[in-house]
């Protein structure tokens, strides 16, 4: 017999709450993006620059 359905664990996770309520979703949006440049970049001076302005 199969399990009625929403029974079993949840199909979709949720991020924990990490305390960053209150930071504007703008700035997290900007940081998100240059991580992502410091990740993509094949120069490890770039991604350093990338890296340290994100911080």
């Amino acid at each position: 017999m199969a399990p009625d359905p929403g029974s079993g664990p949840r199909s979709r996770t949720v991020d924990p709450p990490c305390g960053n309520e209150g930071i504007d979703d703008r700035r997290l949006a900007t940081i998100r993006s240059l991580l992502a440049k410091a990740e993509a970049t094949d120069f490890p001076e770039e991604a350093e620059a990338f890296f340290n302005k994100a911080s």
